[in-house]
């Protein structure tokens, strides 16, 4: 790795939790940058010698993989397991008009909505006008401050003066989206990824999953060249659901 590359590995490391945030990120190779991608080495069982540019590289998903908390500065926060922002059984979704989400992406989030409430067995997740929607989807043209490649995220909203909260899914408007029909033009590295996975995987977080570090699971944060699309639960993304709800 060139020392030029350090600081934004390190500015990309801070994004995800490995390192403490900071106004400004040099090329200085301290520790505490060691000992972060040591931890992100380890995370996603990379051996020592993997030159973890290469995984970075890939499309992954903007929420951060750890040391991050549930609060809302400035009324938003980035979901988190054990912290359910709902407390009912029959959530609500909808489509931002003003992006137009073309009928047959809107079929490709239905479904994956259907298959996360069937994994749950008693969530209910119906469509709803956008403005009444309990989760709200939409594409949009990510900023430039956002660091890496990144697909889409979901975060949490809460209106100050009611505390109500709603759920927002934002997808990356500049990528190519592949229906299930296409999955044989699928290429993150043209920039062609699959509606169906990123669906799963958003709507995953909202629902109380944080990110896994195993490559079957839904909820791993890295689109990898071997898995392009993934949109059945794992066996443990099934336990994961056991738990999370074990108590409901």
């Amino acid at each position: 790795m060139r020392k030029e590359d350090f600081a934004p590995l390190k500015e990309y490391l801070s994004n995800f939790g490995y390192l403490p945030s900071s106004d400004s990120f040099n090329n200085t190779v301290d520790q505490q940058t060691l000992s972060a991608i040591k931890k992100f080495q380890e995370s996603f069982n990379l051996p020592v010698t993997a030159d973890i540019l290469k995984l970075i590289s890939l499309p992954r998903c903007a929420v951060p993989d750890m040391n991050f908390h549930y609060g809302f500065s400035q009324d938003v926060s980035w979901p988190k397991a054990r912290h359910r922002w709902f407390r009912k059984t029959n959530l609500t979704y909808g489509f931002l008009p003003e992006s137009e989400v073309e009928p047959n992406a809107i079929k490709v989030f239905k479904s994956a909505f259907t298959r996360w409430a069937d994994a749950t067995g008693f969530l209910n997740l119906t469509e709803t006008t956008y403005d009444d929607a309990d989760i709200k989807v939409g594409f949009y043209t990510f900023s430039d401050v956002l660091v890496g490649d990144l697909y889409g995220f979901s975060l949490i909203t809460q209106n100050p003066q009611s505390n109500v909260k709603t759920a927002e899914i934002k997808l990356n408007d500049i990528l190519f989206w592949a229906l299930p029909s296409e999955k044989g033009d699928l290429s993150a590295k043209d920039g062609v990824l699959d509606l169906e996975s990123a669906a799963m995987h958003q709507i995953g977080h909202l629902l109380g999953f944080d990110h896994s570090f195993m490559h079957d699971s839904i909820m791993y944060p890295y689109i990898l060249p071997s898995q392009e699309r993934k949109v059945e639960l794992s066996d443990s993304d099934k336990n994961n659901i056991k738990k999370q709800y074990a108590n409901r």
